[in-house]
């Protein structure tokens, strides 16, 4: 989760915390021969609040300690969760794994990269958390405390570099195969990238604003097409995109974020009506978030979204966004194809239009509205 920097997951004795969606049944601290149980008040992070005796569910009673570090956190989407820190050895992988997906030799494990980490057992879990696949929530906001900045602080890795690629499934099982161990919905490669799975093209970067989370400059949001990179047809009737917004201090307004932990996009209120009139013009279907039939028509048949995000000194400048655009003429209508340092992200219909696994030709778009701009997952 890119938006928080703490790592939680239930416990031995969380109430009512989700076992039965999850991968993996709750951590049993008595099994592992390394945890422990954060006791001192000098030894709690800075968000935990220290306690004695502090009031907790009768299950997990008897398995804190009478001084606990205790942490909660809430999340946009409507979770939240408690928990008391504790310490343990950490690493990211299986056992027996290479550390790679290259085809190197190396006898390298993931095991190799094990640090003392701190982290929440989970008590108490509440809303979307509790029925998620996953076990909890890892934190990766640019902050002291997080697993890239321990790993990096260790010297386990050279870098606090990071790499997140989700794969679009509709399902998943929740156990893995013995015969497939691997992970199946997306690959999370730590310290650099894994030329393999990452796109070689040069690399653009986003002007940071704050250290503590992935805040960034938001300068134009676009609605149109795109040419289809198979057969070079145009998509649709649309020849430009269309700024949807020309008010900078208004996009800009209470921060933007970069938010993995955020399956949806968000963007500002401000823009709703234009962003709704120009979809109805387009796909003559009124814009909601609820689900929709959209036969006749293809995901094709719906706009990209694009997001114009301000760029750094250290981007190649020889990466523009023209040769992606159908209209290249430089009228306020188009995108602003001078900004070579600044990134361009697309969000496709099939990214952001989320088919409906039992009834066929069904979507929900999935961009919202509210009081500020998140960049979901």
């Amino acid at each position: 989760d890119t938006g928080s920097s703490l790592t939680a997951f239930p416990c031995t004795g969380c109430d009512s915390c989700g076992e039965e969606f999850h991968t993996d049944p709750y951590f049993d601290p008595s099994q592992s021969h390394s945890f422990y149980q954060i006791t001192s008040s000098s030894e709690c992070t800075s968000q935990a609040k220290f306690q004695s005796n502090p009031s907790v569910p009768s299950l997990v009673q008897g398995t804190i300690l009478q001084n606990a570090c205790i942490n909660s956190q809430k999340y946009d989407e409507g979770s939240s969760w408690h928990g008391y820190e504790a310490k343990d050895l950490f690493y990211c992988g299986l056992n027996s794994s290479p550390s790679s997906t290259s085809t190197s030799t190396s006898t390298t494990t993931h095991a190799d990269f094990t640090i003392p980490f701190i982290f929440n057992c989970q008590y108490q879990v509440t809303g979307p958390l509790r029925n998620q696949l996953a076990n909890g929530v890892i934190g990766f906001s640019p902050s002291e405390g997080t697993l890239p900045y321990e790993m990096r602080h260790t010297h386990i890795i050279k870098s606090k570099t990071f790499s997140i690629c989700i794969q679009n499934k509709l399902t998943l099982s929740q156990y893995n195969d013995n015969d497939d161990p691997f992970i199946t919905s997306g690959v999370l490669t730590l310290g650099g990238i894994d030329p393999l799975i990452t796109n070689l093209k040069p690399m653009k970067y986003a002007h940071l604003l704050h250290d503590f989370k992935y805040t960034i400059e938001f300068k134009a949001i676009y609605m149109g097409f795109i040419y289809d990179e198979e057969d070079e047809k145009q998509l649709g009737d649309t020849k430009y995109y269309l700024n949807l917004s020309h008010e900078y201090d208004k996009l800009n307004q209470d921060d933007v974020i970069i938010d993995s932990g955020t399956t949806d996009t968000f963007l500002q209120t401000h823009i709703q009506s234009e962003f709704e009139k120009q979809w109805m013009a387009i796909t003559n279907i009124p814009y909601t978030n609820q689900k929709i039939h959209i036969e006749p028509l293809t995901l094709n048949d719906f706009p990209t979204i694009v997001l114009q995000i301000g760029g750094t000194e250290y981007t190649d400048d020889s990466v523009t966004y023209e040769d992606t655009l159908i209209d290249k003429d430089k009228s306020m209508h188009c995108i602003n194809i001078d900004a070579h340092d600044d990134v361009f992200i697309e969000i496709k219909p099939h990214n952001y239009m989320e088919k409906d696994a039992n009834n066929e030709g069904f979507y929900t778009p999935r961009i919202y509205f509210g009081p500020r701009t998140i960049i979901g997952a």
